[in-house]
């Protein structure tokens, strides 16, 4: 593959990435967990895919949009949607129990409208937009009642976290990436190597 090859490759990866991590949230908050866990897995290795061909062709740009992506799949293990719901009924408070119930249940339904036609929506009377408008009205109250519900809604990213950082702070982030052998054209995933994400203040991408 030349130059070319892997740009193109990297912008079908990016589009990819950006069309799925929507499904993904509509999946995780309808709490469909064997769905969400499939898009994770998806979504993980194409992160993969993306940090090799952008560190192949040293792309700075890419190198930050991979980062986030890796920085969302991060803060969205399937642990902490665990924790949310244990901890909101946990909380004893029947207003935020009944609210939290009301949006898994809202957006059940908005990620079944997208399974079915548009012709077969118009026949059920669903109105997605109006759904869509309950769900972020119960979100938006979700948020100003918990902190760890508000916490995991969060989409973490580089440039966050370079304004958080003070003058002689590094942060540094691990990823296990499967070895890609591009004399052969072929992702060797029986071969992993550690790399780290490198990030000081004044940073424009990870390093």
């Amino acid at each position: 593959m030349g130059l070319k090859d892997y740009e193109t490759a990297i912008q079908y990866a990016s589009e990819y990435q950006e069309k799925y991590t929507l499904r993904f949230k509509l999946y995780e908050r309808s709490l469909n967990n064997d769905l969400t866990e499939e898009l994770y897995d998806i979504l993980f290795d194409e992160f993969e895919f993306g940090f090799i061909f952008a560190k192949k062709i040293n792309d700075f740009e890419q190198m930050k949009n991979q980062y986030n992506n890796f920085a969302f799949l991060k803060g969205r293990e399937l642990s902490n949607t665990s924790s949310v719901t244990s901890s909101i009924y946990k909380s004893n408070d029947n207003i935020l129990i009944k609210s939290y119930e009301d949006w898994i249940s809202i957006n059940k339904e908005i990620s079944n409208a997208f399974e079915i036609s548009l012709a077969k929506k118009k026949e059920l009377g669903i109105d997605l937009s109006k759904l869509q408008e309950k769900a972020d009205k119960l979100e938006r109250h979700l948020i100003k009642s918990s902190n760890i519900f508000a916490s995991n809604q969060r989409d973490y990213s580089f440039d966050e976290i370079v304004s958080n950082l003070q003058d002689d702070d590094v942060y540094f982030d691990i990823v296990n990436i499967p070895t890609y052998n591009f004399d052969k054209d072929v992702l060797e995933t029986d071969s992993n190597r550690y790399y780290a994400y490198v990030i000081k203040k004044g940073y424009s991408s990870p390093h």
